[in-house]
């Protein structure tokens, strides 16, 4: 019987790339959010507050049948920085739970999926005089 040999373990550490130079002028990059949400009207988009930077954004119309099956898809909206993701592919396998018409049945219906990702800013405090 012969012996596998394991290939040598780097024991060199990656380190992450620097942060570019005009986000580090902005402050201390706190927290990255990623907001997911699913709509049955209008898809409000999350509220960013002063120390937050947008990173990307994109927007679902999504056409559910009475089975819970999407039978339609379409980006309504996506940032540039969002180019590159194809939501519809990552929603095509997904099965929701049939809405409720008046008389109980399960009926069709439309929603809107929204995906945010942004960053919070610690930023530095003014210098005091």
């Amino acid at each position: 019987m012969s012996r596998v040999r394991r290939a040598p373990r780097s024991r060199r550490i990656v380190r992450p790339a620097r942060c570019p130079p005009e986000l580090r002028q902005l402050g201390i990059i706190s927290k990255l959010v990623i907001v997911q949400r699913l709509s049955f009207g209008a898809n409000a988009a999350p509220l960013l507050g002063a120390d937050d930077v947008l990173i990307g954004r994109m927007v679902l119309d999504l056409q559910v049948n009475a089975g819970g099956k999407i039978t339609s898809c379409n980006v309504a909206e996506q940032s540039a920085e969002m180019r590159g993701a194809d939501g519809c592919k990552l929603f095509a396998p997904k099965r929701f739970l049939p809405r409720k018409g008046p008389d109980g049945r399960p009926v069709p219906f439309t929603a809107t999926f929204g995906f945010t990702n942004y960053i919070h800013l610690q930023r530095p405090a003014p210098p005091t005089t």
